[in-house]
């Protein structure tokens, strides 16, 4: 979740907030402690009447986030298709950098949405299950790099991250029809 998605009025009032939470100690929606590798920084905000003003440094934990946002999954699964998509152009090195920084975004933010998604079924579940493996896998493609600096190796890399991509919007999608008690085949 980003800062921006948090300006539609998505924070709590900064008079509710206790100290610890306004300058980003706590989750300000949870009251969670945070630790600096679990916290998303929401943005400095400023308060006050006109004649004093008061900064206050909001932060969030991963999973108030993951509840909070809704990936933009029909976007997600559009951009994912500019590299896995045979009879596109082949990109640039700028445009294969760019395309990998976003998937690597994408990944980040549908990690904690699907994880948060699996949470909610029961242990043993096929939906879940398969879920945990896709995040497994995403995982890894999060962890290592391109092969090489050449074009056809960052062009591989970032249609592994396009594909993690894309499997993880199918399961994020087919736990949310599960936890909506949708019957069928999934596509």
């Amino acid at each position: 979740m980003t800062a921006q998605e948090h300006e539609r009025g998505t924070l709590p009032p900064l008079h509710t907030l206790t100290e610890r939470q306004r300058y980003g100690l706590h989750c300000v929606h949870c009251g969670t402690q945070l630790a600096p590798d679990s916290a998303v920084e929401l943005g400095i905000r400023y308060s006050g009447d006109g004649t004093a003003r008061t900064a206050w440094y909001p932060r969030a934990c991963r999973r108030c986030c993951a509840q909070r946002a809704t990936p933009d999954i029909d976007t997600m699964r559009a951009t994912a298709q500019r590299l896995l998509d045979p009879a596109a152009d082949l990109p640039t090195t700028d445009e294969v950098d760019t395309l990998i920084l976003a998937y690597r975004g994408m990944l980040m933010e549908l990690i904690p949405a699907v994880e948060d998604a699996a949470n909610r079924r029961p242990d043993g579940d096929v939906t879940r299950s398969d879920a945990e493996a896709g995040l497994r896998e995403a995982r890894v493609r999060l962890e290592y790099g391109p092969r090489s600096s050449a074009l056809p190796a960052l062009v591989a890399h970032g249609q592994r991250l396009a594909r993690a991509v894309v499997c993880l919007t199918r399961h994020l999608g087919w736990l949310e029809a599960a936890a909506d008690g949708a019957q069928g085949a999934r596509s």
